[in-house]
């Protein structure tokens, strides 16, 4: 099948996924539980010190956490770059840490 204009290739391990515009299509359930166990690693890998307000949120607020930074949006948002969303959602709650202090760790309204 033709390549069609802003349609892009991730390789995500052996497996070709592709998006049109960072829009995900027809990713298998087994692409994604695989992204999810792999993201895992890659958060695993950074410092304790630079993922801070992610622990924060991930252990005093899981539901929260699940919410508004489930890690397969990260995932789906960085094209199955694994490593790329691991370090873009720790980023975002050290921002929002920095942002809002402790009400870093309350729902938005």
């Amino acid at each position: 099948q033709p390549k069609r204009i802003n349609e892009e290739v991730a390789v995500f391990g052996s497996y070709e996924v592709q998006y049109w515009t960072k829009k995900i299509m027809n990713v298998e359930p087994a692409i994604e539980q695989k992204a999810l166990q792999e993201i895992e690693h890659a958060v695993e890998s950074i410092s304790p010190e630079d993922k801070r307000a992610y622990l924060k949120a991930r252990e005093e607020r899981p539901h929260l956490f699940e919410a508004e930074s489930h890690p397969l949006k990260f995932i789906q948002s960085c094209g199955y770059n694994v490593w790329e969303a691991a370090k873009r959602m720790i980023s975002y709650w050290h921002e929002r840490r920095e942002l809002f202090a402790e009400r870093a760790f309350l729902p938005k309204v």
